[in-house]
């Protein structure tokens, strides 16, 4: 080939050995020799593989969200919710969230709706999903409404029964308030049913809670100020099966006329007396309550109708059991072995709603000891209902 058309061809394209090389990158004007083009090569491989690498940990270890176990701890810090095709803030409680959980377990998103939505609604909503879990898990039977226990205008009937019933004449049984109804029992228990309680409670004493709403919107039990008194319960098979224990219970179904299936065991108490004198805040003690538990309705037992309360000792100081908002004014029963007072916790007419007259206290014991008992009657089944793990939450 001539000179003339070798620079012609170095000038119009490449060399042989430039042709058959990878495509240059434009770096510029002229094309990139091939050993500089593998450096640079190499250097972006060398830069793009940390840069994946900590890519994929960020993305590895990115906080995934869990919709069962979230719980939003400030208003900025939860997701958005989406009503009415317009975005929404996420409901808080505005108002001390120890005070909201208390009264929404207590039944006041439904009772006081207007201050509860509006202070406490986080509270609220957390209780409504807990309501429908339980729902889910535990749906209501066929005919469950015509099994209640304690019919509307029944409960009148009832204690009419226990005065004028001469099998009943033996128990000794005195009206103290006709409406709503509390009657005294002064010989309920015998010697030998009272001392089986008792013996049977010794050893299974443990610190008694209250009851309430717990962080994950449950019904259940809750550390409280009101009560400082211990309690086991009769459901051991040496307990259940004491043939003094039977007698007992089969003796509060028959009175209150209902089935034995809605009681729930027999609640054993133990009382101590104060370390103090001076102090009565040192003695145990259970203030102003009702035995009533609101979140009880949404439950397969239903709320408690009745509650029956025994004496199994003699108490030298204190420990009287004091009702304080009767129509009548305020009584007061003095603990002696044997005695038994059976009273409603709901109104005559309206079977399921809360009697709030009938709330009392047990004062604090400033001498001696207490030991009871406290039988619980449901609207509903409890037993079969607590055998299937239903009774809670």
């Amino acid at each position: 080939m001539g000179k003339g058309k070798k620079a012609a061809h170095a000038k119009e394209g490449t060399t042989k050995e430039e042709a058959t090389a990878a495509p240059s990158l434009d770096w510029g004007s002229k094309p990139m020799p091939r050993r500089r083009r593998k450096g640079n090569f190499s250097w972006i491989l060398s830069m793009l593989g940390p840069i994946c690498a900590i890519a994929a940990v960020a993305v590895l270890n990115a906080p995934q969200d869990d919709p069962e176990s979230f719980q939003p701890q400030e208003a900025e810090r939860a997701p958005p919710r989406k009503a009415g095709g317009k975005m929404e803030a996420p409901p808080v409680d505005t108002h001390n969230a120890s005070e909201c959980a208390a009264w929404a377990g207590d039944g006041q998103c439904e009772a006081n709706s207007a201050f509860m939505l509006t202070n406490c609604k986080f509270s609220c909503l957390k209780l409504e999903l807990a309501h429908k879990a339980y729902e889910k898990r535990c749906p209501k039977p066929p005919n469950y409404e015509s099994s209640a226990a304690l019919a509307p205008g029944v409960m009148p009937r009832t204690f009419a029964r226990i005065m004028a019933d001469e099998s009943f004449a033996h128990l000794q049984p005195e009206m103290i308030s006709e409406d709503p109804p509390v009657v005294l029992f002064h010989s309920f228990l015998s010697e030998a049913e009272s001392d089986a309680f008792a013996r049977h409670g010794k050893g299974r004493y443990a610190k008694s809670l209250g009851v309430g709403m717990t962080a994950d919107g449950k019904m259940g039990d809750v550390k409280t100020e009101i009560r400082t008194s211990s309690h086991g319960w009769c459901q051991h098979a040496a307990c259940k099966d004491d043939p003094n224990v039977k007698a007992v219970v089969a003796r509060v179904a028959d009175l209150t006329q209902t089935p034995v299936d809605n009681a729930e065991f027999a609640q054993l108490v133990y009382y101590h007396a104060c370390d103090d004198s001076s102090d009565n805040n040192k003695c145990a003690f259970y203030r102003r309550h009702s035995d009533y538990i609101a979140g009880d309705q949404h439950r397969l037992q239903g709320v408690r109708i009745y509650t029956l309360f025994t004496y199994l000792n003699d108490v030298p100081e204190g420990g009287a059991t004091r009702f304080t908002d009767l129509p009548g004014g305020p009584v007061t029963f003095q603990p002696q072995k044997g005695k038994a007072v059976l009273w409603p916790s709901v109104l005559a007419d309206e079977p399921h709603t809360i009697d709030p007259r009938t709330h009392h206290e047990a004062l604090p014991v400033t001498a001696g000891e207490k030991f009871g008992a406290n039988f619980w009657i449901h609207q509903y089944d409890f037993k079969n209902t607590h055998a299937k793990g239903c009774t809670a939450g």
